[in-house]
C-alpha cells in the first residue's frame, strides 16, 4: 500500500508543481532516441544484446517505433493526463526493455549465457551446493573464482531455476530503480524522476552488464541501500547491507575507512554497534570458507584475485599516464603495496571532508574510480557501474537543504 501511495504523492506533484518540467521530458526524448538507435541491427553490430529472437524482437521494436512517433503527441493532451500518459508510457517502455532483455538472455544458449564472470558464479554455487570447495577451480577460460560469498547467495534463485544467474541483476537493477525513486521522493529532490530514471535504465554501461551478466551491478545495489538506510538512520539495516556489500567483492575494502570515519562523525552513538553488526555478517558469510582452506582463500582466490589486480601492467602506448606508471612504478608487489595504501589513505582522508550524504555519495565514487586508476585502467565498462549507482544516489539525495554546507 505504501508503494501505492508513493507513487500518488509523485503524481500530484507532478500536476500540481510541475516538477516535471518539459525540457526534462525533451532531454528524457533525446535519450530514447539514441537507444533505438542502439538496438538498431546497424549499430548492434549483430551481437549485442538486440539480436533477432523472433516475435519477441518484432514486438518490441514495434513498441519503440510507437513510443517515438506518437510520444510527443501527449503533449497535446490537458495538463493532468499528459503527464500521466507520459509517466505510464515511460514505464511500460522500462518495463517492456527489461523484459526484453531476459528473453535474450534465456534465450542463448548455455555456452553463450554470459561472461565469464556469469559462469564464475554458477561454477562456485554448483561446487559449494555439492560440498566442494568453490575457490580450487578455474573457469572455461582459466580465470579464478573471484566473487565472494555474498554474491553466491544473491544469485542463488536464478542459478537453482535456470541455471543463469546473470539473470539476478535484472531484479537488483529494478530494486535500485525502486530505492532511488524512494530517496528522491523523501529529499524532494528536484531533478525529474524520468530523468534520474533514465540515467540508470538507459545507460550504455548497465545494459552491458544486463546482457554479459555477472555479480557487479548488484554489488553496487548493496552499496547503494547500505548508504540510503544509514541515511534514514536505520543503522542495523544498513551495517546488515554493509556486510553483504563487503561480501560480494573484495574490492570494496578499499572503502571501509570512509565508511568508519563518516560513521564516528555523524552517527557516534551507534559506531560500535554498527561495526559489530557489520563485522558479524562478515564473520557468518566468509568464515566457513576461511576454514575451509584458509590458502587458497587469501594467496589465490578470491582475495588473491583482488590483491593481483593492482598489479598488473598498465596498458602499453595507451595513453601517456599509464605509460609514465610503467617507467616509474613497474607492475608488482610494489605497486600492489604503494597503491593499497594510497587508497586506504585517501578514503580516510574523505571520511574527513564530508558534510552531508551527497558529499558521502560522491566521495565513494570517486574511491572507486580512483580505485580503477591505480589498477592500470584493468577493468572494462562493467565495473563503472560501480560508480554511476553512488552518483545517482548523489542525485536522488540532493535537496536545497542538502546544499546547504553545514559542518558538525
Amino acid at each position: 500500500m505504501s508503494i501505492f501511495l508513493t507513487l500518488k504523492r509523485i503524481l500530484r506533484r507532478l500536476d500540481d508543481e510541475g516538477r516535471e518540467h518539459p525540457l526534462a521530458l525533451v532531454f528524457v526524448y533525446l535519450i530514447f532516441t539514441f537507444f533505438v538507435l542502439f538496438q538498431s541491427e546497424f549499430f548492434a553490430l549483430g551481437y549485442l544484446p538486440f539480436q533477432r529472437t523472433a516475435y519477441v524482437t518484432y514486438a518490441y521494436r514495434t513498441l519503440l517505433v510507437a513510443f517515438l512517433f506518437f510520444g510527443p503527441a501527449a503533449y497535446l493532451l490537458p495538463s493532468p493526463w499528459r503527464w500521466r500518459v507520459w509517466l505510464a508510457g515511460w514505464f511500460c517502455f522500462l518495463a517492456a526493455t527489461t523484459f526484453y532483455i531476459g528473453v535474450v538472455v534465456s534465450a542463448r544458449p548455455a555456452i553463450q549465457a554470459g561472461h565469464d564472470r556469469a559462469e564464475a558464479l554458477s561454477l562456485g554455487i554448483r561446487r559449494t551446493l555439492r560440498g566442494e570447495f568453490p575457490y580450487s577451480k578455474l573457469t572455461e577460460s582459466g580465470n579464478p573464482i573471484s566473487p565472494l560469498t555474498a554474491s553466491f547467495l544473491l544469485a542463488l534463485p536464478a542459478e537453482l531455476t535456470m541455471r543463469r544467474p546473470e539473470v539476478m541483476s535484472i531484479f537488483y537493477l529494478w530494486l535500485a530503480v525502486f530505492v532511488l525513486a524512494w530517496q528522491w521522493e523523501r529529499k524532494k529532490a528536484p531533478i525529474p524522476l524520468s530523468v534520474l530514471a533514465s540515467f540508470l535504465l538507459l545507460n550504455p554501461v548497465i545494459i552491458n552488464e544486463l546482457i554479459w551478466g555477472g555479480d557487479l551491478l548488484w554489488c553496487a545495489v548493496m552499496l547503494l541501500i547500505a548508504t540510503l538506510a544509514l541515511d534514514d538512520d536505520r543503522w542495523l539495516l544498513s551495517a546488515i547491507f554493509a556486510g553483504i556489500t563487503l561480501c560480494t567483492r573484495a574490492s570494496f575494502y578499499l572503502l571501509a575507512p570512509l565508511w568508519c570515519v563518516y560513521l564516528f562523525r555523524f552517527h557516534r552513538q551507534h559506531f560500535r554497534a554498527y561495526l559489530l553488526a557489520t563485522l558479524s555478517v562478515i564473520l557468518i558469510l566468509e568464515l566457513p570458507f576461511v576454514f575451509w582452506s584458509p590458502k587458497v582463500f587469501f594467496t589465490f582466490a578470491p582475495l588473491g584475485v583482488s590483491s593481483n589486480k593492482f598489479g598488473l601492467p598498465f596498458p602499453v602506448h595507451d595513453n601517456a599516464i599509464a605509460d609514465l606508471f610503467n617507467i616509474f612504478l613497474p607492475a608488482g608487489r610494489a605497486r600492489t603495496t604503494v597503491a593499497s595504501a594510497i587508497v586506504l589513505i585517501i578514503s580516510a582522508l574523505a571520511g574527513f571532508r564530508i558534510v552531508n550524504i551527497v558529499h558521502f555519495f560522491v566521495a565513494q565514487a570517486a574511491l572507486i574510480g580512483l580505485s580503477f586508476f591505480f589498477m592500470g585502467f584493468f577493468f572494462g565498462l562493467d565495473f563503472l557501474s560501480w560508480i554511476i549507482l553512488p552518483l545517482l544516489g548523489a542525485l536522488a539525495s540532493w535537496s536545497p537543504e542538502e546544499a546547504k554546507i553545514k559542518s558538525r
